[in-house]
């Protein structure tokens, strides 16, 4: 996403690029746009867009612009904590998973301990 914005960024600093071809790609990007970054701030990139297919000049273009600038300045990445957390809840699922398995061996073995000793006496 991080590549597809800045490719955005660049279409609009080229003013012989068309605004029709600057929504369209935009308007393709925006769904995907969505998952990593919040409502409020591709709604800015949206008006700011939507501006300059009504009026195509320097000022909307650098509105837009900054509007881009803004959205990749607050790249949404996942984070240690997220990974952190991912990491403990497997381990500790594989942990109980393994303690619950040695317990139920440990009880099945003392079950037929002694009936193995009363056998061989």
């Amino acid at each position: 996403t991080e590549q597809a914005l800045s490719e955005l960024r660049m279409d609009l600093e080229n003013v012989f690029i068309p605004v029709d071809q600057i929504s369209q790609k935009w308007e393709s990007l925006e769904p995907t746009i969505q998952v990593f970054y919040p409502d409020v701030e591709i709604e800015g990139v949206t008006d700011s867009i939507s501006t300059l297919n009504l009026t195509d000049n320097i000022e909307t273009r650098k509105a837009a612009l900054f509007q881009i600038d803004d959205l990749l300045e607050h790249t949404t990445s996942f984070t240690l904590d997220a990974l952190l957390w991912t990491a403990i809840m497997i381990g500790g699922t594989i942990i109980l998973t393994l303690s619950y398995v040695s317990i139920r061996k440990f009880k099945g073995g003392q079950a037929t301990l002694p009936s193995r000793k009363s056998e061989n006496s």
